[in-house]
């Protein structure tokens, strides 16, 4: 997967015709293509994401690639409707967490996360869930000292090994240099996998016998200079 890479268990993100499938032991996919070296600071991300029941995953914005554990810097907007861990879907974790799922395992719903100088905004089918504004001089969870507002790297989250999770369309657009040109673009099946219509991965499809997340339309897009 060019432009990509897994940490600790390679093995949890595959491609099968087309398809991007996480599924195994904790790991995070992080991009670290050269499109604007990776590093994104003002955005718009928008994936349309289906989950099946026990399903975990997560999507990390202003982060940086590292070998193991779960990554130190940067924020994650979770993906979770169903599983143990009662944080579900459109929180921004331990730091604005939301009890209710906004949307129902087995169908397509739309996560978008808008984020503008110091505030974060997340969606769900166009339903605001969480509003942040990041305080002057913020000090961050004592796990997560690094969960403030900079720029990075996005990176998708996989941790239960009996849970897939899937991306279908990807694009990024670049707020600061590149405002007009696609980034990622990632388009899912049927099932659970991450089929893509860009040269960072083949084609492919996965079996949707077992839990699942999977994101079907991701779009990153530059909203503000």
């Amino acid at each position: 997967m060019d432009g990509w890479k897994a940490s600790e268990s390679q093995a949890t993100f595959s491609v099968k015709d087309g398809a991007i499938v996480v599924f195994g032991r904790r790991s995070h996919l992080f991009y670290v293509g050269l499109v604007a070296n990776h590093n994104f600071k003002n955005f718009e991300f928008e994936a349309d994401v289906m989950t099946t029941p026990g399903s975990n995953s997560g999507i990390y914005f202003h982060t940086a690639y590292q070998e193991t554990g779960f990554p130190d810097k940067g924020f994650e907007v979770q993906v979770n409707n169903s599983h143990t861990d009662w944080k579900r879907t459109g929180g921004l974790y331990d730091i604005q967490d939301v009890r209710d799922a906004p949307a129902p395992d087995n169908q397509w719903f739309t996560e978008r996360i808008v984020v503008q100088g110091k505030r974060i905004r997340n969606y769900v089918n166009d339903k605001l869930i969480v509003d942040y504004t990041e305080p002057e001089n913020v000090k961050p969870p004592e796990n997560h000292l690094e969960r403030k507002l900079s720029s990075g790297t996005f990176a998708f989250h996989g941790m239960t090994p009996r849970a897939r999770c899937s991306t279908r369309t990807s694009k990024s657009r670049n707020c600061l240099t590149d405002p007009g040109n696609s980034l990622v673009w990632v388009s899912v099946e049927s099932g659970s996998g991450i089929r893509t219509s860009m040269p960072w991965v083949t084609a492919g499809k996965a079996a949707a016998s077992r839990p699942t997340s999977e994101f079907k339309a991701i779009r990153v897009v530059p909203q503000f200079v």
